[in-house]
């Protein structure tokens, strides 16, 4: 062996190691460059150009941990091992960029598809009201309810803490001519009391406002943030200014916070007006129509109040209520009556869709499984294709514990980068699905933000 070749390979170690570790012993690097310049003998004897011979032993070069054998005396710096692990990681990565590509593509389409299933599954079925202590709520099964019935659970203050009772609609905005519907909800008085909703500017509905035909100040309406900032602009005076309803004026007397959406997942509101004003849009009001049913009811439980509790108080009450709302009417309300926790909101969508998206969320998550096992074995073969540069680098010093450690940060680095690629394919998909089931009369709404159960499941898959 020439000395000439010798002191071009240190020259060469020495250059790598100045970007990559910066300290090299001198006989670290006699040591790396007695090996080196043995493979490119030993490829010149097999019958390789000079040129090939070289480029295999910078191969190596490249891919030995030829740093492990000097990190010896520098171990107590185990974060910058660490770095150094996922910046090797992403240069081997980077020199198969096929493999890589693919493995990523395939992470990207199983996570992105499991979290934006999860995603509705998360907004629709788990994620509690963005309201105060919604622990707390309960909702009256069995589906709509009468105004007549919705007053005597109102007057009987010693049932629960609170109630309240809505019903989504649809306004007309437009004073003449063209059209504007929006989201609309008539609301009892009680209902962002109940809720413990505060209005960001301006003021809620209180039960002198839920009076028929308006209360001391007229009828009055309660706005979305998000309609206030379209509408008004997100304008301060907005608050006493004139909404036209049906062609009824209305009195803007607050806006409610971003986060809140309404008292029913799966749909949200423009414009809210209390119950009692519901006279003046309707020619022939519901509010005396013992056959209308067309209000939710919920309710909040008093502090040391169970749901049995509330539950037994009020069928008690119910032939009474009975017997007040349709007298002679044996087969009015026949079923007891049932109160639900309703932490998480009141929703038909999700009778609607709770057991199809539990199927598709398993069928998914068995595609992801898939997914994985393929990228495994493209993996696996890939090592295998590594075998020569394993050799290397045990050869130079590396051990086994720092080989697999290399092996973990590559697919650390790939996972990585598929979960971020998956994020995205879940944002675009779960707004995609929620448009599927969308129609221009009959918008559904639900809040696909990332919060920490998504977060969590996005990292756990």
């Amino acid at each position: 062996m020439r000395d000439r070749d010798l002191r071009e390979w240190r020259t060469l170690i020495r250059e790598r190691a100045d970007r990559e570790w910066r300290e090299l012993s001198n006989d670290v690097v006699d040591e790396l460059a007695c090996h080196l310049a043995e493979l490119h003998a030993a490829a010149v004897q097999r019958g390789a150009s000079d040129a090939e011979a070289r480029g295999r032993a910078l191969d190596a070069l490249n891919h030995a941990s030829f740093l492990e054998v000097s990190k010896r005396p520098r171990a107590r710096n185990v974060p910058t091992g660490y770095v150094h692990d996922v910046r090797l990681a992403i240069r081997q990565l980077r020199a198969s960029p096929l493999v890589s590509a693919v493995a990523i593509l395939s992470l990207a389409l199983g996570i992105g598809a499991n979290t934006a299933i999860f995603s509705l599954v998360n907004s629709l079925l788990l994620r509690p009201l963005p309201v105060e202590q919604p622990q707390q709520l309960v909702t009256l099964t069995r589906g709509s309810w009468t105004n007549p019935i919705w007053e005597q659970i109102r007057d009987r203050h010693e049932l629960f803490d609170s109630s309240c009772a809505w019903s989504e609609t649809r306004f007309n905005l437009a004073s003449g001519g063209e059209t504007e519907f929006v989201d609309g909800l008539w609301a009892s008085g009680s209902v962002f009391d109940t809720l413990g909703v505060r209005a960001i500017i301006g003021r809620t509905f209180t039960t002198l406002d839920d009076r028929r035909g308006g209360g001391p100040d007229g009828p009055v309406a309660v706005i979305s943030y998000d309609f206030w900032q379209r509408r008004f602009g997100g304008a301060a005076d907005a608050i006493g200014r004139t909404l036209t309803v049906e062609r009824v004026p209305f009195t803007v007397i607050g806006v409610t916070p971003p986060a809140f959406f309404g008292p029913e997942v799966g749909r949200t509101f423009d414009v809210a007006i209390p119950i009692g004003d519901e006279p003046l849009i309707r020619a022939v009001s519901w509010l005396d129509e013992r056959s209308s049913w067309w209000l939710s009811i919920m309710a909040r439980l008093k502090p040391d109040q169970s749901i049995d509790a509330a539950n037994a108080a009020l069928r008690a009450a119910q032939p009474t209520i009975r017997d007040a709302t349709a007298p002679g009417w044996n087969n009015y309300i026949p079923e007891p009556f049932t109160l639900a926790p309703a932490a998480t909101g009141e929703s038909q969508l999700r009778r609607r869709y709770e057991r199809p998206l539990i199927v598709v969320l398993t069928i998914v998550a068995l595609v992801l499984v898939i997914a994985c096992a393929n990228i495994a074995n493209l993996l696996l073969a890939r090592a295998t294709a590594r075998h020569h540069e394993f050799s290397v680098r045990r050869a130079l010093g590396a051990s086994r514990w720092r080989l697999a450690r290399q092996l973990v940060a590559e697919s650390a680095v790939l996972s990585t980068a598929g979960a971020l690629a998956g994020i995205v394919v879940a944002r675009w998909g779960s707004q995609f699905l929620v448009q599927q089931i969308s129609t221009r009369t009959d918008r559904v709404f639900l809040d696909l933000s990332l919060d920490i159960p998504v977060l969590v499941f996005t990292i756990g898959s």
